[in-house]
């Protein structure tokens, strides 16, 4: 072991360790019971109670580890006591230069894990620790290391109570051997009154609660100050019987026990007894840790009772306090009707699973322990796994929407539908030490959903196939309709109705030139009226900053506030000016090819692109119909847009692809306003920013933004232009995406 401590806190704290006579002592059901319960609050195979002197750890109580004593050059337990005051945690002692060559590390048992709590007694001196261990790396909550720290109290307790028993005996035999040497009534005397003083003395300065109690009566001739505040009557107890200075004895089995002990001479200990004291004329529950040694005459008979008291109510509470909790949340997670893990370390070892994951599994019922890629191997190249080392990385939670994750069953891969959420767990320290995972199941959902999807695609095609029939049946009637029409009067109100459509047709016209002269107005005041003002506003600035700059002062800050808001207001102008021009014009019906119009703006945004690095990939691109500025703007405001929201550690990389598909294939929601056999879909790709698609009908209105101006600049139109754009040329726009993923715009033209 790396600079392992030879002689750990000097040499007044072996000294004090030997005082003790603990050492080489014989197993003891109390400590044996400490580490059993220390063993399963933590949830560990292993659990020592050490002491370390000048030359070796030794064993006192051991649970599941077949090792002895061993020298301090290769304890644990030497450096837990170099710090009494906090515990050591070792969650990997492969990867601690303190243990790492440390023979119980790399050969059997193979330790991992290891924690000690440092055993301090009364003055201050740590004698060994509580400590458990494993062969796995692993980590504690809080509340299993206060629990540990409650336990180690208690184990103080039991060595002070042996000291204290062990030298009450030293002081009886004392006393005999001076009552049986005493040569004359005056030496005997003597011996009494020394003995008596001594054990006065040894009483009074207990670090317990201590009294002695004499005759049958069991009357109180020793208190010291401690059981006097711990049984709140105080001192007048001396010198009453137990019954009338504590009454409330009487209906307890403490009196009874009292009663058995001075009749059998047989010493009674017990651990956390209940009872009940009355204190400042209040009735209180407390727990006690007692011992009730007999004391003997010369005679050998009983004829009074050492009381040795230790209360232990708040750590009684605290462990049923953390019993309960424990196994109240231990039985809500584990009868959950979904599914629930808790995965710890890199590794994702699985701590904790209910019966809906283990079901999920479907790898049986042994999976604590296992890494999750060592149970679902199958999930290493899947996004899932992908996301979990994500939040264990990040600390940051992560919620899905509905996804399918192929696991395997029987050999084969089987499809599987959930939503499911990975949240950071942290320590005391604030470090990610695990992942809870909480899901829910919708494989028969979303496989009812693709259902009805394909029923409505049918629905479609057939749609598509009665509108052929009918407009053939139409035309039939056309035919028709044309033999028929010889007749002259027919043909005269033919004529009638057609002179009112016409003239219906040319009062319309009539309304839409005025809309467009008044669009044409707006235009006109948006790039003159407007415009002007803010150009003059900015020349105005701009002779400010470069004429008098150095005397503004102060006023500097102002003017610079002023010329960023007249440049977004210009920005905005233009881009209204724009907007408007494109509602008002339809497109021009003639072919365009959109690899020229996509080629044309890159040379636009060639700039950009090199100042952010970004990667362009083109595919190939189809002519389609239509207004060749108009679809300039499309791509310019799309492309921009893909430009601009990228992530800031990240180049941008931007992918468009086109491909031809039937109407019948158009997802549901997309409605193109022209109706026609086949779409071009055109997919514009980036690994930006992404954003959260419950925000996708508000992207495509005017002023509307995602992120603030001091994230991102812009004024809000862009996409908006986009939607009016592609509704000119009788398509539809969408997108998909997800924060931090990136975003797909969709164009589907008429093709």
């Amino acid at each position: 072991m790396n600079d392992s401590p030879a002689q750990p806190l000097g040499r007044n704290r072996i000294d004090v360790l030997h005082s003790y006579h603990i050492l080489d002592s014989d197993t003891e059901a109390d400590y044996d019971g400490i580490i059993q319960l220390a063993a399963q609050i933590c949830q560990t195979p292993i659990a020592q109670i050490n002491f370390v002197d000048e030359t070796r750890q030794w064993v006192k109580a051991n649970l599941g580890l077949s090792l002895g004593n061993s020298p301090i050059e290769e304890s644990f337990c030497a450096h837990t006591i170099l710090d009494p005051l906090n515990p050591l945690i070792v969650e990997d002692a492969r990867l601690d230069d303190r243990f790492a060559h440390n023979p119980s590390v790399n050969q059997q048992p193979h330790i991992v894990f290891y924690a000690g709590l440092p055993l301090v007694d009364p003055d201050g001196f740590a004698l060994g620790s509580l400590c458990v261990l494993d062969q796995r790396p692993r980590q504690l909550t809080t509340e299993q290391i206060d629990a540990l720290a409650i336990l180690a109290r208690q184990v103080v307790n039991l060595l002070v109570l042996r000291k204290a028993n062990q030298d009450l005996k030293a002081l009886l035999h004392s006393e005999q051997q001076s009552r049986a040497e005493a040569q004359t009534q005056s030496q005997l005397r003597l011996a009494s009154a020394e003995s008596e003083a001594r054990f006065r003395a040894l009483i009074e300065e207990a670090p317990v609660a201590t009294m002695l109690l004499v005759g049958p009566d069991h009357i109180i001739a020793l208190a010291n100050q401690a059981m006097i505040d711990m049984l709140g009557k105080g001192a007048t107890i001396v010198g009453q019987p137990a019954v009338q200075a504590v009454p409330e004895l009487g209906a307890q089995p403490y009196l009874q026990v009292l009663n058995q002990v001075f009749a059998s001479g047989l010493t009674h200990q017990a651990r956390a007894m209940p009872g009940e004291l009355d204190i400042n004329g209040e009735r209180s529950q407390h727990y006690f840790d007692f011992t009730y040694k007999p004391l003997r005459n010369s005679a050998g008979e009983p004829y009074g009772i050492l009381s040795v008291a230790i209360d232990v109510t708040e750590q009684f509470m605290a462990r049923q306090q953390l019993e309960e909790a424990t196994n109240q949340l231990r039985s809500m997670v584990e009868s959950a009707p979904f599914p629930i893990g808790v995965y710890t370390g890199r590794q994702m070892l699985i701590r904790f699973a209910n019966q809906a994951i283990i079901d999920v599994f479907g790898k049986g019922p042994d999976v604590i322990g296992k890494s999750y890629l060592e149970l679902l191997p199958e999930l290493a190249d899947q996004q899932i796994f992908k996301q979990l080392l994500g939040v264990y990385d990040s600390g940051v939670p992560f919620a899905s929407g509905t996804q399918r994750v192929m696991i395997e069953h029987e050999g084969a891969l089987v499809p599987y539908y959930f939503n499911y959420n990975f949240t950071p767990l942290f320590d005391a320290s604030g470090q990610v030490y695990g992942v809870m995972n909480t899901a829910a199941e919708v494989t028969e959902l979303e496989l009812a959903r693709q259902s009805l999807e394909e029923s409505e695609g049918r629905y479609r095609l057939l749609s598509a196939h009665l509108e052929e029939q009918v407009q053939q049946r139409t035309q039939e009637l056309a035919a028709v309709n044309e033999e028929l029409a010889a007749s002259n009067e027919e043909l005269m109100a033919s004529n009638e109705n057609t002179t009112a459509v016409n003239s219906a047709l040319s009062e319309s016209n009539l309304n839409l030139s005025r809309s467009n002269d008044n669009l044409e107005q707006f235009a006109y005041i948006a790039s003159h009226d407007l415009q002007e003002p803010l150009r003059k506003i900015q020349q105005f600035g701009d002779l400010l900053q470069s004429q008098h700059g150095d005397q503004l002062g102060e006023g500097m800050k102002y003017l610079e506030r002023m010329q960023t808001a007249a440049a977004r207001m210009s920005t905005l102008i233009r881009d209204l000016l724009t907007f408007s021009r494109i509602a008002t014009q339809r497109d021009g019906s003639g072919p365009v090819s959109l690899q020229r119009v996509v080629a044309e703006v890159l040379i636009t945004l060639d700039w950009t692109i090199q100042d952010v690095a970004a990667q362009i990939q083109v595919g190939s691109l189809p002519t389609v119909s239509g207004d060749e500025t108009q679809l300039e703007q499309l791509f310019q405001n799309l492309l921009s847009n893909a430009l601009k929201f990228r992530r800031v550690d990240t180049p941008p990389l931007i992918a468009i692809r086109a491909t031809l598909i039937n109407a019948t294939d158009l997802p549901l929601g997309v409605k193109p306003d022209r109706l026609t056999a086949q779409y071009h879909r055109i997919d514009v790709m980036d690994n930006g920013v992404g954003f959260e698609e419950k925000y996708l009908d508000r992207i495509f209105q005017v002023f509307q933004r995602l992120h603030s101006k001091n994230e991102f600049t812009g004024t809000g139109i862009g996409l908006a232009i986009c939607e009016k754009v592609v509704r000119n040329h009788g398509g539809a726009i969408t997108a998909t995406s997800q924060p931090g993923q990136g975003t797909t715009f969709i164009v589907y033209l008429p093709g």
